[in-house]
């Protein structure tokens, strides 16, 4: 995956060379665990950083005329984007990128394609430009301090260039990673000093001032023709794009939909034939705390080609804290995946038995390919019953009693138009009656106030912070499924959910690519009507279309999704899992009381060590993040203060 980092100091003398020089040190160490062949480039008043990608594709590139460049990530379509600037041959990613600023200047993010995060320094007008993807995987961190820039994709490289930063630790931010919520501030970060680059944003900082500017927005386009063709079309283009720069390229087999389809199609039609053969990863479990989807993977093993390698990693035994100084050493935040364990064991297994350095994932496939059920709505306010009736399928929609829809439907085909009003109100009077969080669910007593501190609700003012903001009225005169599309892609849990897959990997020795998150594939799939999201009783619809004769009936048919609940409450308890979860909620009890309540945390331990099954997911992520925060905490306080 790579990082960069850089510094540009401002008018003044606060930044003399020296002192950017030491710090530009202090922030390739922070980096160079994330990629290969770390490097950096000075420049007058500032240092471009890098740590190249497993790919090979991202570096720093300089020219003679002081201009430099850094890239983490990829560019796409770079036979096209040469093409328009008229440049013979193959030149890095850098390189074309800086080239491509030469002629649009500022407009270069518009007319470049990729999953990346760059920075680059123009000497003839002094000033630094950083920016992200349209989708944004990669963060990008900046900070204005002493009136220098500072910036990184990873946050520790801001810390050590300037320790100071650390003092503005938000306590705040960690109440809400105990309590597993994330606030509508897509400017947060974890620390005072510090900001985050939204995605789609470009960064100019010239003459001490900083500017960001979005230029892109997801938005719903007119489409026409055969909708399953083109997003077959998108989509093997998507992980096309993803091939690029694999010496040997592998893709993730769960079972599911998602990984699925990226195999079929890796394996069927992109990748067979090559000189090197596609691997196909798979994790499985002993089935004794859970659903074993072997099955499923046994069907997409019998259609792929007989020259595709197969490499199944058993992961029942994993231990979830057995490397937990790294977990919390990488990272200069709390870690927010509780299978982060479950999720690198295969990815390392790969790592250190084949070749490959590029591996195709299926997240996002859920919000990307959405599961239409809001179709349903748009069925019964329109009173279209009798294809209401053909489309519903009770077993998926009831499966979780609490589902909105069935209620919304009794109210529909009882009260008819009324119902609108009935629900608004019922909507309004749930927001008085209980917090919400970004995502609009009800957050009962039942919820994550469990296990945190007596006053946090009060004190946080989580009815402000947490409710969804209000839809515009272009969003509103959207059809529902259209809306609530939109709504998922753009909400800024998203973007912190990739960051945080991001961290997880970096320094993983594998590449790790998301096919379903693609520009292009996801502003046509938000696009489509509703009834290409849900048919014949299928949520999904559109994929599962698209991929008829390259996926097996049995995976393209299924209707549920894996549960690894059970498997996370086991790694938990391997290795000695339970003297780790002690230490934490008894030895650094007064550390957590801060933003737990640690007589109850305690107590769900106890239940836990007593071997009783903890029937709430949340239960057992509060004890992870009990332990991750601790020694996160604990880290934290060994941090340097000042660069000596």
């Amino acid at each position: 995956m790579g990082a960069l980092a850089g510094i540009c100091a401002g008018p003044g003398e606060a930044w003399h060379e020296e002192k950017i020089r030491k710090a530009a040190r202090q922030s390739l160490s922070a980096i160079q665990s994330s990629g290969v062949n770390p490097s950096s480039h000075h420049f007058e008043g500032g240092a471009l950083l890098s740590a190249a990608g497993y790919a090979g594709l991202d570096g720093l590139y300089h020219d003679n005329k002081g201009n430099a460049a850094v890239i983490e990530g990829r560019l796409d379509d770079v036979a096209e984007l040469a093409d328009a600037l008229g440049v013979a041959g193959q030149l890095e990613d850098a390189a074309l990128l800086l080239t491509a600023y030469d002629r649009w200047g500022l407009d270069v993010v518009e007319n470049i394609k990729g999953n990346f995060t760059f920075a680059m320094w123009d000497a003839g007008q002094k000033q630094l430009l950083a920016a992200r993807d349209a989708i944004g995987f990669g963060p990008l961190y900046y900070a204005l301090h002493e009136g220098t820039l500072l910036f990184g994709s990873r946050m520790e490289a801001l810390l050590r260039a300037a320790p100071q930063l650390r003092a503005g630790l938000r306590h705040e931010i960690l109440e809400d990673y105990a309590a597993s919520a994330i606030a509508y501030d897509e400017d947060r970060t974890l620390y005072d000093g510090i900001k985050r680059l939204h995605p789609a944003s470009l960064l100019v900082f010239k003459n001490g001032c900083v500017e960001t500017k979005t230029y892109w927005r997801l938005a719903p386009k007119e489409i026409s023709g055969d909708c399953g063709e083109e997003f077959l079309a998108r989509f093997t283009k998507a992980v096309q794009r993803r091939m690029r720069g694999a010496s040997q390229i592998a893709s993730s087999l769960s079972g599911g939909l998602d990984s699925s389809s990226i195999t079929c199609l890796l394996h069927k039609r992109l990748a067979s034939g090559g000189a090197r053969p596609p691997v196909a990863l798979s994790s499985i479990f002993d089935g004794k705390n859970g659903p074993d989807e072997r099955d499923y993977m046994d069907a997409v093993w019998r259609t792929l080609p007989a020259s595709s390698r197969k490499l199944v990693v058993d992961s029942s035994e994993v231990a979830a804290f057995e490397k937990l100084d790294r977990l919390v050493s990488d990272h200069s935040q709390p870690l927010w995946m509780p299978n982060a364990a479950i999720a690198m064991h295969p990815v390392e297994e790969l790592r250190d038995r084949t070749n490959v350095n590029v591996l195709l994932h299926g997240h996002g496939g859920d919000e990307v390919v959405y599961h239409g059920a809001t179709y349903l709505f748009e069925l019964a306010e329109k009173g279209r019953w009798g294809e209401l009736w053909r489309e519903l399928d009770m077993e998926s929609i009831s499966r979780n009693p609490s589902n909105k829809l069935v209620y919304y439907l009794w109210l529909m085909m009882t009260l008819g138009p009324a119902a609108k009003t009935v629900w608004r109100v019922r909507q309004a009077a749930a927001l008085r009656l209980c917090k919400q969080n970004a995502l609009g669910w009800p957050l009962g007593a039942e919820f994550w106030p469990r296990h945190v501190r007596a006053r946090y609700e009060e004190d946080q003012r989580l009815f402000a912070r947490f409710a969804r903001p209000h839809p515009t009225d272009d969003l509103r005169a959207l059809p529902r499924s259209q809306r609530e599309h939109l709504l998922i892609l753009t909400d800024p849990l998203q973007a912190y959910g990739r960051e945080a897959l991001h961290h997880q990997y970096a320094g993983a020795g594998v590449e790790i690519r998301y096919p379903f998150w693609d520009a292009e594939l996801a502003e046509f799939s938000v696009s489509l009507p509703g009834s290409e999201k849900w048919k014949n009783g299928l949520g999904r619809s559109i994929l599962r279309r698209s991929m008829n004769g390259l996926l097996p009936t049995e995976v393209a048919q299924r209707k549920t999704k894996y549960n690894f609940k059970g498997y996370l409450a086991r790694s938990m308890r391997n290795g000695g899992g339970e003297n780790v979860i002690a230490h934490a909620v008894y030895d650094q009890a007064d550390d957590l009381a801060p933003y737990f309540d640690v007589a109850k945390l305690q107590k769900t331990f106890e239940t836990f060590r007593s071997g009783e099954d903890l029937q709430e997911g949340v239960a057992l992520f509060a004890l992870w993040r009990a332990v991750i925060l601790g020694a996160w905490l604990q880290k934290n306080r060994e941090a340097p203060a000042y660069v000596h």
